[in-house]
């Protein structure tokens, strides 16, 4: 799941975002009560075989 600022604008229903922490926070809280694990960075790399900012020529 994505989560921040360019994905959504809002927090919940008709109150704006302050920030993409904020959002991130929120969706952990929900991912973690519905008894999930939230990924590393490094977990959807590998899941959907993504070369990672070491391994390309920015």
């Amino acid at each position: 799941m994505r989560v921040g600022l360019e994905d959504s604008l809002f927090i919940s229903r008709g109150e704006p975002a302050d920030s993409n922490a904020r959002q991130a926070a929120k969706i952990r809280r929900i991912v973690e009560d519905l008894g999930c694990e939230v990924a590393t960075p490094d977990e959807p790399r590998e899941m959907l075989q993504l070369k990672g900012t070491d391994k390309v020529a920015f």
